[in-house]
């Protein structure tokens, strides 16, 4: 008979056994990449943050000139940037668009938050705040940020707004706007 006893404990036995190892997890993590990338997961997608926001703010009906009117968005990240009104109290952000993988991933459910306000004598108030729940194809956020009509003299008023193409699914905007 065969003693096997001092095969294990040898250092060519441990090698080898390393070797499967390393072998086995190099074939998994390839794999598992290119199941990832069957499924778009590291692909990435264009993804409009805001369209072009157009809007006037006043308080009490009197325009609010040279304020700086602040917008934050968070998709994964805080994206903030900011305008002053002008003569009118009128103000207008450009479209904010960014390259993400987050659409391609299956597990990534995240909305995009949007915040626009201004804070007059040390107070905020939120002329727009949303959270959209899908990335793509969003109508009404849309048609009611290109022409926004403030007022920081009034409540926060809550809207629920009706997909035309989904009956009973809304998207909920808040605010000082008038968006009726």
């Amino acid at each position: 008979m065969i003693d096997n006893s001092n095969v294990e404990s040898g250092s060519w036995y441990r090698q080898l056994k390393l070797s499967v190892t390393v072998l086995v997890g190099i074939s998994l993590l390839v794999l598992s990449i290119k199941v990832f990338a069957m499924f778009g997961i590291f692909k990435k997608h264009t993804v409009q943050l805001s369209p072009e926001v157009y809007g006037q703010v006043q308080h009490n009906g009197d325009a609010l000139a040279h304020m700086t009117i602040h917008r934050d968005i968070s998709y994964g990240d805080v994206y903030s940037d900011s305008v002053t009104t002008d003569e009118q109290g009128r103000f207008h952000f450009e479209e904010k668009n960014i390259e993400s993988s987050k659409p391609g991933n299956m597990f990534d459910n995240e909305g995009i938050a949007q915040a626009i306000y201004v804070i007059v004598d040390d107070k905020k108030y939120t002329l727009w705040g949303t959270l959209i729940g899908q990335v793509e194809g969003n109508d009404i956020v849309a048609a009611k940020l290109k022409d926004l009509h403030c007022d920081i003299g009034r409540e926060e008023k809550i809207y629920d707004f009706e997909f035309k193409d989904v009956p009973g699914r809304y998207q909920t905007i808040y605010g000082v706007c008038n968006l009726d």
